[in-house]
């Protein structure tokens, strides 16, 4: 993940190829890859995390009651809290 307005990297993935990135409604983002989501809030600092999937995501969306509903590539859905992920 890039900032920018600076053109340097914030977060990075050694496994970038694999790798997926997800805009929340309320600003926050998913930072996905094989088998570890993490969640970075709107200044990109890792804010929570969740290890539930054994598949790149493919979807990730935000619940009305603040949990994060996600999708992987084996059609496993997971809805999680990421406050106590």
């Amino acid at each position: 993940v890039v900032d920018l307005s600076t053109g340097s990297p914030v977060v990075t993935s050694e496994r970038s190829s694999e790798s997926s990135v997800f805009p929340l409604a309320d600003g926050r983002i998913i930072l996905s890859e094989p088998g570890s989501v993490v969640v970075l809030d709107e200044h990109l600092e890792p804010i929570g995390s969740y290890e539930g999937h054994e598949d790149r995501l493919t979807s990730a969306a935000l619940l009305a009651d603040g949990r994060i509903a996600s999708a992987d590539r084996s059609g496993a859905i997971h809805v999680w809290d990421p406050e106590s992920a």
